[in-house]
């Protein structure tokens, strides 16, 4: 067993990497303060990198002093009491902590920078492209579109990359083919293209992309052989984030305003207003049966919705400690993600309505996370924080056990 201690701690790869396998090795029951050095997840070793503060800690300050960025700071909000930890086995265990790449977030309130095309690389942008990081050699290819493209949103669907970026464009990219597809000035350059969507509508034929952003429009393009402007659907406020339903008929639209708009892209409508947050929106996510939807918000709440019965949330999904900044369901349906704005991301379980979560906790920002698209088994989360950057992997819980930090606050 040292041996393999050794060879894990010696080898090039332990630059790369924290592996489960170094708390295998001193044993499953890890809590922060009894392991060799006091090393967690995040690699951080708390007894010779931060010799005058415990993890716990720097954790409490975190919590006291971390104020969230509000749009109606002198609104008082209302607060909900947090959900119970789930304290048994977690459903997605630690599995690796690639370290040391350099993410990149666009826009401090737009955290969907990370895709995850298989369970052995993924994409992020940086301020000129995107980058592909592979986790089978451990090394990035960056692919340049313009020196200060500046990203702020990112996408992928059969070997294409979409970015949107901050001087309004719409960019996309071959990967299979190795060339540009497009790259379309398609709101003015004072207004920031804030998403870009990829999906197919039911009944119809071809792959298509949504785009909003400050200048309050919704682009669909068709991509056939060319990139063509099918739809644009004017509404009241700036487009943060667009989320399309499983059958690709209806549009999840969250907005610089406290309700949330579901508009019928064949009507080219708002057919349903989700009314109940007490700040901007800027993420959601459809459950994968179409009938329920997460909305996330400045609020500091993730709130659930069956849109048959809209008039009120079906539940409410309080933050620990930053916005509700980033949503996924997981491909089954049975887990909603909920990244927070720094330090938190909260998977709950919805088969058990949302009552029983379990929570991974870090230092850094959030940039995004995603499932893996193969089978949606292994769950990659972003951090952004000088010296301790990186990406972590989590794979859904089989047989073996690892406690998760969540142990070390609660």
């Amino acid at each position: 067993m040292f041996k393999i201690a050794k060879s894990i701690t010696d080898s090039n790869s332990q630059n790369l990497y924290v592996d489960k396998n170094l708390f295998y090795i001193y044993g499953s029951g890890y809590n922060g303060e009894d392991m060799p050095s006091s090393m967690d997840y995040q690699g951080i070793q708390w007894k010779t990198d931060f010799p005058h503060v415990s993890r716990k800690i720097l954790r409490q300050q975190r919590v006291e002093r971390y104020k969230p960025f509000r749009q109606f700071e002198e609104n008082e909000l209302t607060t909900y009491p947090s959900k119970e930890i789930k304290r048994e086995e977690p459903y997605y265990s630690f599995e690796k902590f690639y370290k040391g790449i350099n993410l990149w977030n666009g826009h401090f309130q737009l955290k969907h920078n990370l895709l995850v095309p298989t369970k052995t690389d993924f994409i992020y942008p940086f301020k000129s492209g995107f980058v592909h990081y592979s986790l089978i050699d451990f090394k990035e290819k960056k692919f340049i579109i313009e020196e200060d493209i500046h990203p702020v949103g990112i996408d992928y669907i059969n070997g294409i990359v979409g970015l949107s970026t901050l001087g309004g464009e719409l960019v996309l990219y071959d990967l299979q083919k190795g060339n540009l597809i497009c790259k379309n000035q398609i709101i003015s350059e004072n207004s920031i293209n804030n998403c870009v969507k990829f999906f197919k509508q039911k009944g119809l034929q071809g792959l298509k992309v949504g785009c909003g952003g400050n200048d309050c429009s919704i682009y669909i393009y068709d991509l056939n052989n060319e990139v063509e402007l099918s739809q644009k659907i004017v509404i009241d406020n700036p487009v943060n984030t667009l989320r399309i339903s499983p059958d690709g008929n209806l549009i999840l639209v969250l907005e610089d305003q406290t309700n949330t708009e579901i508009i019928d892209l064949r009507i080219e409508k708002t057919v349903i207003q989700l009314v109940g947050h007490e700040d901007y929106g800027f993420s959601g996510d459809w459950h994968p049966d179409g009938i329920f939807v997460a909305t996330g918000n400045q609020d500091k709440t993730c709130r659930i919705w069956d849109i048959r019965k809209p008039n009120k949330e079906f539940n409410i999904l309080p933050s620990r400690l930053g916005s509700a900044c980033s949503l996924k369901y997981s491909n089954s349906g049975s887990y909603l993600v909920m990244g927070e704005s720094i330090d938190f991301v909260n998977i709950y379980n919805v088969e058990k309505n949302y009552e029983e979560m379990q929570v991974i906790d870090y230092f850094g920002e959030t940039i995004g996370f995603n499932f893996d698209e193969e089978d949606g088994d292994s769950l990659f989360i972003g951090v952004m924080v000088e010296s301790y950057n990186g990406v972590f992997e989590y794979n859904l819980k089989r047989t073996e056990y690892l406690n998760t930090l969540s142990d070390l606050m609660f």
